[in-house]
């Protein structure tokens, strides 16, 4: 009786040239991808490679593998939103020990659990776009983005997002480290402080407003004229003012709002204009820019938050998490 032989587990490693400054990390081997010994080929590779060319870039100039190098199923290693389990863990450790071989400057994370392996988040729908330092080299830079499989199952809009984030990829792959534009930003310390900028601004051409809004008050007002020239205006908190100088400062407020001379930019900025209006009686005039609108006309289809338009429009750090809200009793329970 002849023996049937059994089939050995084969691991599949990446695929690509070491030196490519460009490593791409996806999930786990797909049926495809098994039976052609290649990472990202059946459909998904099909959506993979269109992405890729959308970036001008072909498999010739990265460096691309899995979490999950073996068949199996990817939940034994990984829980959407809780993590990896030991065995996945033991997969994250290989991962870092091969792409530690590499030469490669950035890498991009498709999917929750790459991204999450790389950066330690796992909102990957929030942080797509955004070069974040990898969690085991700081120098390694790591660029989220949505897995191809998901433009597979009826998501087409992603395939761009994808596109994009691997042509902002290819832009930062030249080199090690972060390197983000900064904008330099001054706060008003004192009531002079704020009455000689808001001064210096009623003469400016053209201006960048935001408000930030806490218990339906006006918490503080942004004006930006360059990447190197913005101020704010704070005015949430005790004794910051006298009343007098308050109203003084919404006076100079006001006079800037009003001014048809002056030209004027926001997100969203029929937000700030009615708030203003409603609370604070302050009407705008002038020509108005507005960011959402304008990109929503470009590309109607994607998305139109700040963070969205931030993610492919400029290379700034992911700050939505930089501060954590807490309520009044939270605060008195760890003082």
């Amino acid at each position: 009786m002849p023996f049937i032989p059994v089939q050995q587990e084969r691991s599949y490693f990446g695929d690509g040239e070491k030196s490519s400054k460009i490593c791409i990390v996806g999930e786990s081997m797909s049926k495809w991808e098994i039976r052609s010994g290649r990472v990202f080929s059946g459909p998904v590779g099909t959506i993979y490679e269109q992405c890729l060319h959308g970036a001008n870039l072909t498999r010739a100039d990265v460096y691309a593998t899995n979490i999950v190098k073996i068949e199996a199923k990817f939940t034994l290693y990984y829980r959407e939103k809780k993590g990896f389990t030991d065995l996945g863990k033991e997969a994250v450790n290989a991962l870092k020990k091969e792409i530690s071989e590499l030469d490669c400057n950035i890498v991009i994370a498709m999917g929750e659990a790459a991204t999450f392996a790389l950066t330690g988040r796992m909102d990957v729908t929030k942080c797509r776009g955004y070069i974040f330092p990898c969690v085991f080299n700081p120098l390694l830079k790591v660029i989220p983005t949505i897995h191809p499989a998901k433009v597979q199952f009826g998501d087409y809009i992603a395939r761009h997002y994808i596109s994009h984030d691997m042509n902002k990829a290819k832009e930062h792959s030249s080199y090690k480290g972060l390197k983000y534009d900064l904008t330099k930003v001054e706060i008003a310390r004192t009531y002079l402080d704020a009455v000689t900028w808001l001064e210096e601004i009623a003469t400016w051409k053209h201006v960048s407003i935001d408000i930030e809004v806490i218990n339906y008050e006006c918490s503080c007002i942004g004006f930006g004229k360059s990447i190197d020239t913005s101020i704010v205006i704070p005015f949430y908190g005790k004794d910051l003012y006298t009343l007098e100088q308050e109203i003084n400062l919404w006076r100079l407020v006001a006079i800037i709002m009003y001014d048809e001379n002056i030209a004027k930019t926001g997100q969203n900025f029929i937000f700030d204009m009615q708030f203003l209006l409603a609370r604070n009686r302050i009407v705008t005039r002038g020509t108005i820019y507005d960011t959402m609108i304008r990109h929503s006309i470009a590309y109607p289809e994607f998305l139109k938050s700040l963070a969205f338009l931030t993610s492919i429009y400029c290379n700034r750090p992911y700050w939505k998490d930089m501060v954590s809200w807490k309520k009044k009793d939270q605060i008195k329970n760890d003082a």
